[in-house]
């Protein structure tokens, strides 16, 4: 992308953009064939991530799953959603740091079915 077409990008807000309804964070790096996401894709449309590997699920190409203790909540997490006494309402304190400091340090998407 040139710097001409970065700048007339930037005019442009998300929401103005009709053909694109969902943004999934991911990067690409060099020497693998799929991006990495960066962001919980549970509670998404799996058609809305453009991609997929025929031999794993994301979990394999989530960056959320290389820190551990994110990936011990998302773990924990998704065995209480399938525990009929337990629903969650809310999965944004998986990306929280122990350490103390409460700042997401991942993107939290979701998506509905459109409303008519």
């Amino acid at each position: 992308m040139t710097e001409e077409e970065r700048i007339d990008l930037e005019k442009f807000r998300f929401c103005d953009i009709d053909e694109i309804k969902l943004y999934v964070p991911q990067t690409e790096i060099d020497g693998y064939m799929f991006p990495f996401l960066l962001c919980d894709v549970d509670e998404i449309d799996e058609e809305m991530i453009g991609w997929s590997d025929p031999d794993s699920d994301y979990d394999a190409h989530n960056i959320i799953f290389d820190i551990p203790q994110i990936a011990e909540k998302k773990s924990a997490s998704r065995e209480l959603s399938t525990d009929d006494a337990f629903v969650s309402d809310t999965n944004e304190d998986q990306f929280e740091v122990v350490d103390g400091n409460d700042a997401p340090i991942f993107s939290i998407i979701k998506s509905w079915d459109p409303v008519d």
